[in-house]
């Protein structure tokens, strides 16, 4: 068991993705800060499942060609094989909780 002590709101996150709560081979907690005018890099997982929860801000999720707009409070499950990116295109920070499955599996694929 594990017990996360610290507040989200309190966390130096940055611009890179931050690991909270790992387990073995079985799934990562972690948090993803995406500034405005930042977009991620096309790219699917082959193994890997993702719950994202958004925090605060805003962000749209492309998935399979198909874009999503999401704001806090609201969440996307990608499964497997989902081709996905996001980009904030929007004047806040975008800060989501990310839960990914299968750790430490590389299963990260970029494409063009």
């Amino acid at each position: 068991m594990k017990i996360w002590n610290s507040r989200l709101s309190d966390l130096d996150i940055g611009e890179k993705e931050t690991d909270l709560i790992t387990s073995d081979d079985s799934f990562t907690v972690s948090v993803l800060c995406l500034q405005p005018g930042q977009t991620e890099k096309r790219h699917v997982h082959r193994i890997r499942n993702e719950l994202i929860i958004i925090l605060s801000g805003k962000t749209d999720f492309i998935v399979n060609q198909v874009r999503y707009t999401l704001e806090a409070g609201q969440m996307i499950y990608l499964e497997t094989g989902d081709i996905h990116y996001q980009e904030n295109v929007y004047s806040d920070e975008a800060k989501m909780l990310l839960i990914k499955t299968k750790l430490n599996i590389n299963d990260y694929t970029e494409l063009e």
